[in-house]
């Protein structure tokens, strides 16, 4: 290797692999959209006691942003610098989500409010899921630089057990929640 490629490359993180970091990011995330996909009905039906159909148009709220979006959050993935990117889209996942417990908190939670919320957080996530997605491609070539040869397909598939699980287990906690 080159004097200057080694001196460009980014410092360790230590004792823990960026692959190994990026999923724990895929569990953190999966962890709270599986009890977002518990809670969030659970609010529409009980705390706003809305119907069937209200509750539907909200799950749908949460869902339709995904439809409409992915394939520019594709583009986005393609084009953006993925550590901002993602970075910035989970800032925005967490700043609604804070915004929605004060609102919760306070006793003022509405339906237009939840509807709002809902097309926010689906629309963050019709963006981060491609940026995160195409961040894998970036960590294994940077893993096997340092000598850490996963196959991408291995990183797909440890990726996908991790959301799988992580989901399941989030499940079953905010069912016990509610």
């Amino acid at each position: 290797m080159e004097r200057g490629a080694e001196e460009t490359r980014k410092p360790g993180l230590g004792l823990v692999s960026e692959l190994n970091l990026y999923y724990l990011l895929v569990a953190l995330y999966f962890l709270a959209f599986g009890m977002q996909f518990v809670l969030f009905p659970s609010l529409v039906a009980f705390n706003l006691d809305a119907t069937p159909a209200g509750v539907g148009l909200a799950q749908s709220a949460l869902s339709a942003p995904m439809f409409c979006l992915l394939l520019f959050g594709g583009l986005l993935a393609e084009r953006a610098r993925p550590s901002t990117t993602i970075a910035l889209l989970y800032l925005g996942f967490a700043f609604t989500t804070l915004i929605l417990c004060a609102v919760v908190a306070a006793g003022q939670l509405t339906y237009s409010f939840l509807i709002t919320y809902a097309v926010i957080v689906g629309s963050c996530a019709a963006f981060a899921m491609p940026v995160r997605d195409a961040a894998l491609n970036g960590i294994v070539a940077r893993e096997a630089e340092l000598g850490k040869h996963t196959p991408i397909a291995t990183a797909a598939a440890v990726t996908t057990a991790v959301q799988i699980g992580a989901q399941i287990a989030a499940f079953d906690r905010a069912v016990r929640w509610t």
